[in-house]
């Protein structure tokens, strides 16, 4: 998911909420720690999880507005915000709240959102790769 952001979009866009295939995001928002995968895979889980999620309600905002447009989808990601359960990804949690508020807020925030997980994220494996850390 993250590929295709960069290659792509080059930031957080409405129109990669359809490419989602079976992925429930809403399953891993709150992974638990014990689940035996390293917290590598766990950040890229949560993480990722609400980046697919913010793409998910910029598509419902573009499909015809929230509240006005109040989906399935929409509903559970606010059941899902009340519930607390982005707490594992608090700056990914507020953004959510933003969005629940406010399109435009939402896409104000989302090219930082962008830069700071997912570009940040190869730019981490980058560095954890380079020649000076072998």
């Amino acid at each position: 998911m993250y590929r295709e952001l960069v290659r792509f979009w080059r930031g957080l866009h409405e129109d990669f909420g359809w490419e989602d295939g079976t992925f429930d995001p809403l399953s891993y928002i709150d992974i638990s720690d014990d689940t035996g995968l390293d917290s590598d895979d766990l950040r890229l889980l949560r993480e990722g999880s609400a980046i697919k999620i913010l793409c998910n309600m910029l598509l419902a905002y573009g499909q015809g507005g929230y509240p006005a447009h109040n989906s399935y989808f929409m509903q559970s990601v606010k059941d899902a915000y009340v519930a607390g359960r982005f707490h594992l990804v608090p700056e990914l949690e507020a953004a959510v709240g933003l969005g629940l508020q406010s399109e435009i807020a939402l896409r104000d925030r989302s090219q930082d959102i962008y830069r700071k997980y997912v570009f940040a994220y190869f730019a981490d494996l980058v560095q954890d790769k380079s020649p000076k850390a072998l």
